[in-house]
């Protein structure tokens, strides 16, 4: 009789361990694939910040020609007009559309996620109706209005960049070199540290919560284990946590809560629901 209670108690143990390997493996590959699409943004990205680059240089050398009759406010107005209109024309709002159909299925990835860890069909149904209907849908708006402010902030930093420049009595070549920097460099890294830091929020968002909807309440902190790793996040990957216990936790880095975006901007983890008998 023992015999037989303990077999049954060995292979409960087998199945859930199963379950975690499951589970943990179908995270993994999803992030795999969701890096895929932020390196596929990264180099889109580039390729149109070159472009426009290209473009504002052309702008500024034939509308700074007369810039020193010029008043200092019609001149950023002018510029300022003139590159936004070439930003609109650039593909980067189409970009950015892109960005949010690519980062779409965030629901469905839970719902495989939820099935793996045994959570029936029904109740997953619920919770993707919810997710896709409410906190996923507020983040897709987000996204695609925070493209927009990046934009709008580069142009302005660039005018007002591009001005200094040329009523400061810089040359030509120093411009040149300014607007590179800045469309090139900055607007390009920080298009594409948000548009990896959104990905994995809208996924590590799904994930909580569509756990919580099917039941769950304790969550392993999955990823990377590597020298990218931030104290906040190499403290606590692998580690199990209560949804209570998450909430009270703060990464240091502003970007919080912490259940939405994990360690902060280009965090790679994610929490991974562990029932009772998954530990």
């Amino acid at each position: 009789m023992a015999g037989r209670t303990g077999a049954r108690s060995y292979s409960r143990l087998n199945g859930a361990n199963k379950k975690v390997r499951d589970v943990v493996e179908i995270v993994k590959r999803q992030n795999e694939a969701l890096g895929r699409t932020s390196a596929w943004f990264e180099k889109a990205l580039r390729r149109v910040a070159r472009e426009l680059a290209d473009d504002l240089i052309a702008i500024s050398i034939d509308g700074v020609a007369d810039a020193v009759t010029q008043d200092r406010r019609d001149l950023l107005l002018r510029l300022a007009e003139q590159y936004t209109a070439r930003l609109n024309q650039s593909g980067y709002e189409a970009l950015a559309r892109e960005f949010g159909e690519r980062a779409g299925g965030a629901a469905e990835r839970t719902a495989i996620m939820l099935e793996a860890a045994g959570v029936d069909a029904p109740r997953i149904y619920e919770v993707t109706r919810r997710l896709s209907g409410g906190v996923l849908r507020e983040l897709a708006v987000l996204d695609l209005q925070a493209f927009r402010s990046i934009g709008q902030r580069a142009i302005a930093d660039i005018s007002q960049a591009v001005v200094r420049a040329v009523l400061g009595g810089l040359g030509r070549r120093e411009m040149i070199r300014e607007i590179r920097e800045r469309v090139g460099g900055q607007f390009a890294a920080h298009g594409a540290t948000y548009a990896d830091t959104a990905l994995f929020t809208r996924d590590r968002v799904a994930r909580f919560e569509g756990a919580r909807l099917a039941g769950f309440d304790r969550f392993r902190y999955t990823g990377p284990r590597d020298i990218k790793n931030r104290p906040f996040c190499r403290a606590r990957v692998g580690k199990i946590y209560t949804a209570e216990q998450v909430a009270k936790m703060r990464n240091g880095t502003g970007l919080e809560p912490v259940r939405q975006y994990g360690g902060g901007w280009n965090c790679r983890h994610i929490w991974v629901p562990v029932s009772q008998g998954m530990g």
